[in-house]
């Protein structure tokens, strides 16, 4: 097989036209993840009437006043004399209540954080960022502690990461908090964003398993708060795709090197879901039980992408679910798996539907594991009730952007990380 091929569709069960065939407009390409949601890209200097679709809601450097839109509201002064600051704050939950938002799809949220004096992180000095409503949007641990051996889990999650004190600090001991007699602080420049369409907005800021303020405490600093209304250029409804009846349609797709995937990873499909409680979209694996290294499926009648991991000798069903059922209506669903912070994400329509850190590796055997598009095993199992217009793979993790530059179908084939791309406009044989 040529260096550039896609793996081959080797056998097509039962599969027919969504609408009467018309000549395919192109032919597929010849047989040949990135930035994160976690890393999104510098806020935009953009003013409360601007029409760009980001408006900055909100800002505050803490150099006056915090507001009453914070709860606890106390500020203070580091001991440089330099910096006023949120905090400080200690095994506390502070909230940040914003109402009457414009219209968005997204919010993005920017902020310092300062890591004061003696953290350990790797003996459960946690911090984490979520919503009112329970959403964890990031949970790590950080550590000042680094002549001692103590790591942290930052720039991953807690549990899972495991680095150096300090990794990713922007500043280190520039505050001026000692302890011990020795300098111990550290700032980290932390953004992220998520999916929101509430016209209000509650952050929910959170210290776990710290001592006391005098030993371990941390704060806010410069919080913005934009949100984001970007236009998407949906894809007119398919003319053809491949219907599956929830019987025994399937497509299997032969073993191939490029598929046997363990790191971080995307699966993309348009998928139209007809009523469908539990259905398969993509999936690798064989014929055990829970030894799936990935698989974009419905269940229970939500959308959901679910890599099996192992984790402390056990197998870990690894799994984020959309928040609402499927509505049998076309969608573009992508499954991201990103090692590097140890999360998944999974988007509809170039949107973030929802997040959840993981924990372990894939550690069993993978390579004579095979692919199949709606259903599992041998297409005995999960067959799905719906239609699939196409069906993407990629070896690393996509970024939200990079999901919605290529929504409208708009790729060579020689796109860098994709590793399988199946049109599904053909009719019943082989597809290449």
């Amino acid at each position: 097989m040529p260096a550039t091929s896609f793996p081959r569709i080797a056998l097509l069960i039962a599969v027919i036209f969504l609408v009467s065939p018309t000549p395919a407009t192109a032919e597929d390409p010849p047989l040949p993840w990135g930035n994160g949601p976690h890393d999104p890209p510098p806020p935009p200097e953009v003013d409360a009437g601007s029409t760009s679709p980001d408006r900055v809601v909100y800002s505050n450097d803490f150099e006056t006043t915090s507001g009453r839109e914070w709860s606890p509201a106390f500020t203070d002064t580091t001991p440089n004399g330099r910096q006023r600051f949120l905090g400080q704050f200690g095994n506390d939950s502070v909230v940040l209540t914003l109402t009457g938002l414009p219209a968005h799809q997204s919010v993005l949220v920017t902020f310092d954080l300062y890591i004061l004096r003696t953290w350990d992180g790797d003996c459960g000095d946690t911090w984490q960022l979520g919503l009112v409503d329970g959403r964890t949007l990031f949970r790590t641990t950080f550590s000042n502690m680094h002549e001692f051996g103590h790591r942290q889990a930052y720039p991953g999650v807690s549990p899972g990461g495991s680095h150096p004190a300090r990794t990713g600090a922007h500043e280190r001991n520039t505050l001026g908090y000692r302890h011990g007699g020795k300098a111990r602080d550290s700032v980290y420049k932390l953004a992220f964003t998520f999916e929101h369409a509430d016209r209000d907005l509650r952050l929910n800021f959170k210290g776990l398993g710290l001592q006391d303020l005098a030993d371990e405490s941390w704060g806010l600093d410069n919080v913005r708060v934009i949100v984001r209304n970007e236009p998407r250029e949906m894809p007119p409804e398919p003319e053809r795709a491949l219907v599956f009846d929830g019987v025994d349609d399937c497509v299997t797709i032969q073993n191939s090197p490029s598929l046997d995937l363990k790191g971080s990873l995307t699966l993309e499909a348009r998928v139209k879901v007809d009523g469908d409680e539990d259905g398969q979209i993509i999936w690798r694996g064989d014929t055990r039980a829970e030894h799936d290294p990935y698989e974009l499926h419905v269940h229970e009648g939500h959308m959901e992408f679910r890599v099996d991991t192992v984790f402390r000798g056990r197998i870990r069903l690894c799994t984020v679910r959309s928040r609402k059922p499927v509505d049998g209506k076309w969608h573009w669903w992508a499954g991201v798996c990103d090692r590097t912070v140890g999360m998944l994400y999974l988007y509809r329509d170039g949107v973030l539907e929802a997040a959840t850190e993981f924990v372990g590796e894939i550690t069993y055997d993978t390579s004579e594991m095979w692919n199949m598009i709606g259903a599992v095993d041998h297409g005995t199992s999960q067959n799905l009730k719906g239609s699939i217009r196409e069906v993407r793979i990629w070896n690393d993790a996509r970024s939200a952007a990079e999901i919605r530059s290529h929504l409208t179908g708009n790729l060579t084939g020689k796109q860098q990380g994709l590793v399988a791309w199946w049109r599904l406009d053909h009719t019943v044989g082989q597809i290449e």
